[in-house]
């Protein structure tokens, strides 16, 4: 898909939820390539346990991206005390684009 330069986008990610009960925070990374060399943006967001799994607290945006460009974005599970993060599969998102 051809950008639309000068536009700008954001893409929001919401309703994360894993059924590992004991987590610290999620974490999403933004990438410009497959690769996940290019790191754009990162950010992080509170948990919450429903006694079922443990969700996504508020969400996450990240602004001030290119209309019509594709990004690729990964969502971490960061363990309490280790802060070890277990990573999600990568995903693709164009920005601007419908949910």
């Amino acid at each position: 898909m051809a950008t639309q330069s000068g536009y700008v986008a954001s893409i929001l990610v919401a309703n994360l939820s894993t059924a590992t009960r004991y987590v610290d925070h999620f974490v999403v990374e933004l990438y410009s390539d497959a690769g996940l060399t290019t790191l754009v943006q990162s950010q992080t967001c509170s948990v919450v346990w429903n006694g079922t799994s443990t969700n996504q607290v508020g969400a996450i945006v990240f602004n001030g991206l290119t209309q019509g460009a594709a990004y690729y974005l990964r969502d971490g599970v960061v363990a309490p005390t280790s802060g070890v993060t277990t990573w999600s599969s990568t995903y693709t998102e164009v920005a601007g684009s419908a949910p």
